[in-house]
């Protein structure tokens, strides 16, 4: 979920939904055993974007199970930049040449 907002509920993590029942941004589940990690991956994301990512667990136990944990685990992350460099305004230009220099004129689409 984008970091602005409020909180899902448990069972709305759990039911891979957004807080008040919208859609979530990217959701993914795992199943894991005691002696075994496991990793969570996230698609769909836009870059240099805030997000907070919710986790909870539950196990398999038989009935009355399973159970479930009663609050997440909230992380506070903002993806990188991933667009790459570009020349903007028709540079490179060359602007002078000089007996032992030379200057280009650049200009970046973004900060780089």
């Amino acid at each position: 979920d984008t970091a602005v907002g409020a909180a899902p509920s448990v069972a709305e993590i759990f039911a891979g939904i957004a807080q008040g029942g919208g859609a979530a941004v990217s959701v993914d589940s795992i199943t894991v055993d005691g002696a075994t990690a496991g990793d969570l991956v996230f698609t769909g994301l836009t870059s240099e974007t805030a997000y907070a990512v919710y986790i909870v667990a539950r196990d398999d136990a038989p009935s009355p199970g399973p159970n479930e944990q009663a609050a997440y685990e909230r992380f506070e992350i903002e993806t990188t930049d991933v667009t790459p460099p570009a020349f903007a305004g028709g540079t490179p230009t060359l602007a002078a040449v000089a007996g032992e220099s030379i200057t280009v004129d650049v200009e970046l689409v973004e900060d780089g």
